[in-house]
């Protein structure tokens, strides 16, 4: 078990490929030049269009179709320094992933070298048709490695990477991001610290890649891509089975401007005291995830801007607790799940929950207190969850549970519960009366809420002239005759 710090510091080395041609060629025979994005590696199949090299006459050399692979990567459109009568449906400068890449031919021979940037892990794939035995090869005769790469050990202190169980820190001792190499269920740390004074901008990829490695600033839009590499570290159980921390935020500095996060098979704990601004058209520095299939994982945001199990499609999670302080800023995401007796707990700040999935098992769901601070309930919650929203919070429950009947079990208000965002007619029929203190106000314009007899409200040591009803016009109230 030892400490390593995250340097950034090795000489940016390139991708490089060679492809190379033999066999004859006739017309009608194509080669396709995919991007990553385009191209499944598991199945070997194409998923989408990629560069289209098509010969036009038969008998070609093999140096003739060498030379139209290499023209095709630097054209910079369909019709661009085409050989003779072959074809292309457009140019490899065209296809964002591949104008990464530049490529080389002498002239003469059957071999094309095609260079990556420098420490940039760059892909593409080919496949093609012939009618007789036309074929290629690609191989790679350099790897890409450099400062931005976890798994170099020149990039750590101590010159190696780090093992099972390390305390790894992401701080002022940086040179750069690190974005590339990055574990895949194959390590378990101690704890994992990116402090506010981490120079590098990154720990992870955004889903799309829209900004210079070096510089960080924005690509022209043409340029942008759907993210393809692996995007964040998953860490796993693979060292002493104990749960992991993850803390972020702590000293001096301007912070992380992205950092994303997975951990697996273990409950972890992440603390966020504070973080940097986001990187340019990201909405969130930190993006967590945590194991679905394990429950007790917490997460308590004093500061910055986090956003839990974000992605409806790939990025499920489990927690047990979310605590949130004044200077933050949570999204809970869709595919989060809420164990059974599980926390959130508001004494400020703004969460954004689009899940709800609050626990399931009766008399055991979620606590939800606002203490201070906006809480927006797209999705609705769950017949087991409590609501409490004290002044001088507020909670905005704007939907319905899908795929359980009714919404929560009990309200109680004395800060503000408003349906003024809800789009949809809501239905609350199953729950108990709302139970409203001195100072609460229900503000519902829309006249979204369905009332009943057994979902109404109670004035608790107050009376009317002590809250605030907002319900739309052409109401009628009325006392239960069972009413004290």
């Amino acid at each position: 078990m030892a400490t390593k710090y995250w340097l950034g510091s090795t000489a940016q080395v390139p991708q490089v490929y060679t492809i190379t041609i033999t066999g004859t060629w006739a017309a009608g025979d194509y080669i396709n030049i995919y991007p990553p994005s385009l191209y499944h590696r598991e199945t070997g199949s194409a998923i989408g269009q990629g560069c289209k090299i098509t010969m036009g006459s038969s008998g070609l050399t093999v140096a003739n179709v060498a030379d139209k692979v290499y023209r095709a990567f630097g054209a910079s459109a369909h019709d661009d320094n085409l050989l003779d009568d072959e074809s292309r449906n457009l140019g490899g400068q065209e296809m964002p992933e591949l104008a990464e890449f530049s490529a080389s031919y002498p002239g003469t021979g059957a071999v094309v070298t095609v260079t990556g940037p420098p420490g940039v892990a760059a892909y593409f794939y080919m496949a093609l048709n012939t009618a007789g035995d036309g074929s290629l090869t690609q191989a790679t005769v350099q790897s890409a490695t450099g400062k931005w790469f976890w798994d170099n050990g020149e990039n750590w202190s101590g010159g190696g990477v780090p093992t099972n169980n390390d305390t790894v820190y992401f701080d002022h001792r940086s040179k750069a991001s690190c974005l590339f190499g990055l574990p895949y269920n194959s390590m378990e740390l101690a704890a994992l610290y990116v402090q506010m004074g981490f120079a590098g901008r990154q720990l992870g990829l955004p889903a799309m890649n829209r900004l210079d490695y070096e510089t960080g600033r924005p690509k022209p839009q043409a340029a942008w891509y759907p993210e393809w590499r692996q995007r964040r570290p998953v860490f796993d159980d693979a060292g002493s089975g104990t749960n992991p921390e993850f803390i972020i935020g702590q000293g001096s500095g301007a912070g992380p401007r992205y950092v994303n996060i997975e951990q697996v098979a273990l409950a972890s704990k992440l603390t966020v005291h504070r973080t940097g601004t986001p990187l340019p058209n990201e909405q969130y520095v930190v993006a967590f995830n945590s194991d679905v299939a394990t429950s007790g994982s917490t997460a308590c945001v004093y500061g910055g801007s986090v956003a839990l199990s974000p992605d409806a499609v790939t990025d499920r999670g489990r927690y047990k607790l979310v605590d949130v302080g004044r200077g933050a800023t949570v999204y809970i995401g869709p595919s989060a799940d809420l164990d059974d007796i599980s926390t959130i707990t508001m004494n400020g700040g703004f969460v954004r929950c689009d899940t709800a999935d609050f626990g399931l098992i009766p008399g055991e769901g979620a606590n939800i207190k606002v203490l201070g601070g906006t809480l927006e309930l797209s999705e609705g919650a769950t017949t087991t969850t409590v609501l409490r929203v004290f002044h001088p919070g507020v909670c905005f429950y704007s939907g319905n549970k899908s795929y359980v009947s009714g919404a929560i079990d009990s309200a109680y208000i004395s800060g503000t519960l408003s349906f003024a965002r809800a789009t949809e007619a809501l239905d609350w029929s199953v729950v108990d009366p709302i139970q409203l203190m001195r100072g609460a106000r229900i503000l519902d314009p829309q006249r979204k809420m369905s009332w009943s007899s057994s979902n109404g409200i109670d004035l608790v040591g107050c009376g009317l002239g002590s809250v605030t009803l907002q319900l739309g016009q052409n109401i009628t109230i009325t006392k239960l005759a069972n009413d004290p």
